[in-house]
């Protein structure tokens, strides 16, 4: 296995940011009034801007996924590197604009090359972080001299004020049933935002500017012991059962609201640290043999700044104490942008001047889904 190093970070967001007074004007209103949950949420999440890719006049969609992610991968030219020239290109999202075909080719379609591999990795917030892991092993490997991964979703469609048609009945019949729904899915609309982030993968250094080294990237799923606790496309009834879209017949799909971005609260705020941090850092501690003091710059994602404190605390029991000063994110400018934080995260770090050679990056991306996570560690050269 040979060195692999990340010579440009880009991204790209959609429009201008939207602030929270702002936000159910462009999304629309549910039920035609504000939401009832809005303060309580904003309260928790601590975000304050976030992008969608939608007119906020018009409320017409200005970008598909595909389109975002090809702006994100044609800026990474800004840093001297030949987008043109690509050997390899893995694109992960969790909101593609079609079921086939797979996004990366939809992206690859949108830049023009062809007779290259264009892989989609799947999947909820990892699916960026997974991208990524491929590219680099597609490098390390020898198999191809350089490689694109990128991270994206556009979710805004999901969220859009049509989508909870099913939670305005359901409120009309049983209110109490109704705001317990909605609260699993209205919560999601005040963090989640569009962007997309892609990154250029090579065997050498940068001569000109700094480089990331990767030194390694590990992930981790739980689903062998973990049930669905996020979902979109999917029933999933009071025992556990689930049934997928194309199994249900329309109309159930709609009155489910079966594609409406769902998770598991409760679930979620039960296991999330543990699954996602405890355990796998404790086992990267050890591989590794890293502590706190030797992480220059920690970028974790979290889909709301009520995990910050909770994470902190985690990487505290399990001996990881990493200063607040260290911590690097942009959760509360940029909103909850899933498969795409991680680059968005690591463009503007890379692009802030104040990495220096010889720091050391630590990144986590968390997911939900079924309980996975992953991180890479990183060396500025």
């Amino acid at each position: 296995m040979r060195d692999v190093y990340i010579t440009a970070c880009a991204a790209a967001m959609p429009n201008n940011p939207v602030d929270n007074d702002s936000m159910e004007q462009v999304l629309g209103y549910v039920g035609g009034s504000p939401s009832p949950l809005r303060n309580r949420i904003l309260d928790s999440n601590g975000i304050h801007t976030r992008y969608y890719a939608i007119d906020p006049v018009t409320h017409e969609f200005t970008h598909s996924n595909a389109e975002l992610t090809a702006e994100a991968i044609r800026n990474l030219d800004n840093d001297g590197v030949d987008v043109a020239g690509m050997q390899s290109l893995f694109c992960g999202t969790s909101s593609p604009d079609q079921l086939m075909p797979g996004h990366a080719l939809m992206t690859q379609g949108l830049l023009g090359i062809s007779e290259i591999p264009a892989v989609t990795t799947a999947g909820i917030c990892l699916s960026g972080l997974t991208a990524w892991e491929y590219a680099w092993l597609s490098v390390a490997s020898g198999r191809y001299d350089n490689a694109v991964a990128s991270g994206s979703d556009l979710l805004s469609p999901l969220i859009a004020a049509n989508t909870f048609s099913a939670e305005v009945e359901q409120r009309t019949v049983d209110p109490e049933i109704g705001l317990a729904i909605a609260f699993e899915k209205d919560f999601l609309r005040w963090m989640l935002s569009d962007g997309a982030g892609a990154m250029w993968l090579a065997p050498e250094p940068a001569d000109d500017r700094l480089s990331f080294r990767v030194d390694w990237i590990e992930t981790f799923s739980y689903a062998g012991e973990m049930p669905v606790c996020m979902h979109r496309g999917l029933k999933v009834d009071d025992g556990g059962r689930t049934t997928g879209w194309s199994q249900l017949n329309p109309t159930e799909c709609i009155e489910d609201g079966v594609f409406a971005i769902q998770q598991d609260v409760r679930m979620v705020n039960k296991n999330i640290v543990h699954y996602t941090l405890e355990k796998p850092l404790s086992k990267l501690m050890a591989k590794y043999d890293f502590k706190g003091e030797d992480i220059d710059y920690l970028l974790p994602h979290y889909s709301s700044m009520y995990f910050h404190q909770r994470s902190a605390d985690a990487l505290e029991r399990i001996g990881l104490n990493i200063e607040q000063s260290k911590w690097f994110t942009n959760l509360t400018y940029k909103g909850n942008t899933g498969a795409a934080s991680i680059m968005i995260m690591l463009d503007e770090l890379y692009h802030s001047g104040r990495v220096k050679q010889g720091d050391r990056i630590l990144c986590g991306v968390p997911e939900s889904g079924r309980f996975s996570t992953g991180f890479a560690h990183l060396t500025a050269v």
